[in-house]
This record gives C-alpha cells, sequence and structure tokens, in this order.
C-alpha cells in the first residue's frame, strides 16, 4: 500500500487551532518567560551572577576611592612643597 508522503511532513501540517500552541511555541514562550524571570532576579541582585558582579563592582569602587585619596595626598604634599620652596 503506497505511503501518502505529504501527509507526514510538519511543513505541511495545517496551523494549530487558536488557543493551542505548537510544542516549538509553548517551549518558545517558557523560554522568555524563564529569560524574563532571570533578568528581574539579576536586576533584584538574589541570582549567583549578580552578586559576584555587586561584589566585583564593590572592590573596583574601593580601589578607585584609594586611588583618588592617594592622588589627593600627592597634590597636598606637592602643594607643601611648592610652598616651602618659594
Amino acid at each position: 500500500m503506497p505511503r501518502d508522503v505529504g501527509s507526514s511532513s510538519s511543513a505541511a501540517a495545517p496551523p494549530a487551532p487558536t488557543g493551542e500552541l505548537s510544542r516549538r511555541e509553548r517551549e518558545e514562550i517558557e523560554k522568555q518567560k524563564k529569560q524574563a524571570n532571570y533578568q528581574k532576579l539579576h536586576a533584584q541582585g538574589k541570582t549567583e551572577q549578580a552578586r559576584a558582579d555587586l561584589a566585583r563592582l564593590a572592590i573596583i569602587k574601593q580601589q578607585r576611592e584609594e586611588a583618588a585619596r592617594q592622588r589627593e595626598l600627592k597634590k597636598i604634599e606637592a602643594e607643601k612643597k611648592a610652598k616651602g620652596e618659594k
């Protein structure tokens, strides 16, 4: 008995009725929901990556503050030295 080749193709399948989604569509929607939820948690600092990022940024901020203090001290010393030479 010959097989109907055209009917088994997924490209020839009729679109899903309204209200029913295909597996791929459901998976894509689920993926988007998971990504949105992760972004929300990340923005709140509740993910491991967010905590690591915040810790790294705190270290950088501390280093920059220390560098600013050092520059300020050198500036003050240079001014004192300049006044002492006059």
